[in-house]
C-alpha cells in the first residue's frame, strides 16, 4: 500500500502535480510491483522554500513510502529511475530551470496501522 506525498509551491499548477502523481502510481505498479488501488496519495502546497540558500528555485519533493521487505538497491534504482521520469514529464509543461525536484522511496513503519 504504497503512499505517495508531493510537496508543491503555493503556485504550481495542481493539474500537473495531478499528472505527477497518476505518472507514479502507473510506473509503481510495474516496477515495485503493486496494485493501483492500494495508493493513498496526496499533495502538500508549502509557502516558502529555499534550495541552497537560493528562494528563488522551488523545490518539488516526492516521498513514496511503500512495505517493507523489498530489496534496497531495488528501490534505489526505482527512486532514480522515476525521477529522470519525472524530470522529462514535467520539461513538458514547466522550465525545471525554476525548480529542484527530489525523490525518496521509505519503508513504512513495522507500526503503520491501516
Amino acid at each position: 500500500m504504497p503512499h505517495i506525498i508531493l510537496e508543491i509551491s503555493q503556485q504550481f499548477d495542481i493539474a500537473i502535480a495531478k499528472k505527477v502523481i497518476d505518472y507514479s502510481q502507473e510506473f509503481l505498479v510495474d516496477s515495485l510491483p503493486t496494485r493501483l488501488e492500494t495508493f493513498k496519495s496526496r499533495v502538500y502546497r508549502y509557502d516558502f522554500s529555499s534550495v541552497g540558500g537560493d528562494d528563488k528555485l522551488d523545490l518539488i519533493h516526492m516521498q513514496i513510502k511503500v512495505l517493507a521487505g523489498r530489496e534496497q538497491q531495488h528501490l534505489n534504482n526505482l527512486a532514480l529511475e522515476l525521477k529522470n521520469q519525472l524530470i522529462d514529464l514535467l520539461n513538458a509543461y514547466i522550465d525545471m530551470l525554476r525548480y529542484r525536484l527530489t525523490l525518496e522511496i521509505i519503508e513504512l513503519s513495522p507500526a503503520y496501522a491501516n
